[in-house]
């Protein structure tokens, strides 16, 4: 009788995690409800594309410096490390002189550290600042534990932002670690404010998303489902390390102003950037549960239009419709090509281990998969298709992506944007093993095999078996 309450709530929670995602209606999305229907092709919107580390955490320190009025940002992972505190001076500073800034940040991977760290609570205790977290878990509503925000952009005034797949870590920002995973952003400047654009699309859709009901609000010393790190036995002590911590985030600013030169207001140059024709944004639904595959369904879209699509991920993870669906593409004509980590290169796990035992299958789907072994792992998620349209943001080739979590994508139309970032993903090929659809492999110029280890074959053996009834969580 002892062990059967906790085993009741070890059920309970296995209940919570497997059940949802498999039953129950599915959320859909309105284009037209979230502002993202019209058409962008008027607008006249530049861009620039990045995926080196450093410039990343320099594009968003200087987007931060340079609004005026309002900073709109949401992420999957924020945490306080050395490129945390970097943004969290920047964020600082803005509302000091008066930038009204709203964070959005998924719960599940976010929450738990934001309410115990002194310097997310300088934010959070500023009067500038306004705190929300995308779908917690309290009150044993564990049944929602599976979906979450995966959004990651950043909005400076009415004039630029920042879309990508990156976490706000320092495995995605600066040249703290050495070793880090590899991503894409896009910089999007708006040359007339006001015009329909994607810039308008995007801050449509955060102002729907910050009112989901599943989001809970923020406050310092507030007592709510998520207590304030300046409550508790330890109040008075933990008042005084946000000051200390206060101080030292200002300190800290003086030295990223010097460092990256953050007093230049100019340091975009228009005339720099690409033109492009049309960006449109793409969004799965917002809500907490499990939704309708809309964004793979608009990738499958824009994909039927090409002849030529090549697709980088971190992973493939795809159910029987997915396979199906670029099975047919394959059969009508369209050639498609995957790069995809390799299993030693990749840090993803499940990842791994589903493509050990998907392998066949995927290659049956498709044209041959470049397999990445260039040492830090690739996290970019983009679509090449033809030489004209190139799709960049969160979306994962994953069953998560499709069917669980929020995502977004930028659709970009511009052949020059196509011509640079398939430049650079010939860079990725020489240093990837292709493997054909008959199985074939052929090294690239600069590849260099690595064996698999024993302890991680062993892991992607018992992975292989264990995920097998939960590949739906993948």
């Amino acid at each position: 009788m002892i062990l059967l309450l906790p085993a009741l709530i070890v059920v309970y929670f296995l209940l919570c995690l497997v059940l949802p995602p498999k039953i129950g209606k599915k959320a859909v999305v309105s284009y037209a409800k979230i502002g993202m229907d019209g058409d962008t092709s008027g607008a006249v919107e530049r861009i620039l594309w990045a995926d080196d580390n450093e410039q990343a955490l320099n594009w968003r320190l200087h987007l931060i410096a340079s609004a005026r009025e309002s900073i709109i940002m949401t992420a999957f992972y924020f945490y306080a490390d050395e490129s945390g505190k970097d943004l969290i001076s920047a964020l600082l500073q803005a509302a000091d002189r008066g930038v009204q800034i709203r964070i959005l940040i998924d719960a599940l991977n976010g929450g738990f550290f934001i309410t115990r760290d002194a310097c997310f609570q300088c934010l959070l205790s500023h009067p500038n600042v306004e705190f929300r977290l995308y779908n917690p878990l309290y009150r044993c509503f564990f049944w929602r534990i599976n979906f979450r925000m995966h959004d990651k952009y950043l909005i400076a005034d009415d004039k630029c932002y920042l879309l990508s797949g990156r976490n706000l870590t320092d495995s995605f920002l600066g040249t703290y670690q050495e070793h880090f995973n590899v991503d894409r952003d896009v910089l999007v400047y708006e040359e007339h404010p006001g015009a329909y654009s994607s810039l308008t699309q995007v801050c449509s859709y955060f102002e729907v998303i910050w009112k989901e009901p599943c989001n809970c609000i923020l406050q310092a010393g507030k007592k709510d489902q998520y207590k304030s790190f300046v409550t508790g036995k330890n109040g008075r002590k933990s008042i005084q390390s946000v000051k200390e911590a206060r101080i030292r985030l200002r300190e800290r600013y003086q030295k990223l102003e010097q460092r990256y030169c953050l007093t230049d207001l100019q340091w975009i140059l228009p005339d720099q950037m690409i033109v492009t024709a049309s960006i449109q944004l793409l969004a799965n639904p917002l809500s907490d549960r499990r939704k309708q595959p809309v964004l793979w369904e608009r990738l499958c879209g824009y994909m039927r239009q090409g002849t030529q699509v090549f697709i980088q991920t971190p992973y493939i993870i795809c159910n029987r419709s997915m396979l199906q669906e670029m099975k047919a593409m394959k059969s009508s004509g369209i050639r498609i090509e995957f790069l995809a980590n390799a299993v030693t290169n990749g840090v993803n796990p499940f990842g791994c281990a589903d493509y050990l035992r998907k392998k066949s299958q995927i290659l049956d789907a498709c044209s041959g998969v470049y397999e990445y072994a260039g040492g830090q792992a690739i996290h970019t998620k983009t679509l090449l298709i033809d030489d004209q349209i190139s799709i960049i943001g969160s979306f994962n080739i994953d069953l998560r992506s499709a069917c669980l979590d929020t995502e977004l994508m930028l659709a970009i139309d511009s052949p020059e944007l196509n011509r640079q970032l398939q430049e650079k993903a010939s860079q990725y090929k020489t240093v990837s093993q292709w493997v054909d659809e008959q199985g074939k492999s052929e090294k690239g110029s600069a590849y260099q095999s690595q064996a698999i280890s024993g302890k991680k074959n062993a892991l992607f053996w018992f992975l292989r078996f264990l995920t097998r009834p939960f590949r739906y969580l993948l």
